[in-house]
């Protein structure tokens, strides 16, 4: 009897690029039952949506000192996709 393979469905982590490559965030769900989550460089990890990402998520790249301002809806929308994939829990999102 062979075991079913691990699902990746209720979790994973969004990665969010500036256009040289550089990670200004990840988006990160450990656990089915967990709030999405945020890590940026140089900040403590927060829930996410943070109060202040109504519309755009506010993300700056360390490397660069750029801005980037991403629609919220369509990075929840990516989480949603990731969330719900039985067999991939890592992505990228390239901000442009």
């Amino acid at each position: 009897m062979t075991k079913p393979p691990p699902t990746a469905a209720g979790i994973g982590v969004l990665e969010l690029f500036a256009p040289e490559g550089n990670c200004v965030g990840t988006l990160i769900k450990q656990t089915a039952d967990q709030p999405i989550r945020i890590a940026v460089p140089g900040r403590a990890e927060e829930d996410w949506p943070r109060v202040g990402d109504t519309q755009r998520t506010a993300l700056r790249c360390p490397q660069s000192d750029k801005w980037f301002f991403p629609d919220t809806s369509l990075l929840q929308q990516k989480m949603i996709e990731l969330i719900n994939d039985d067999h991939n829990d890592k992505g990228g999102y390239f901000l442009y």
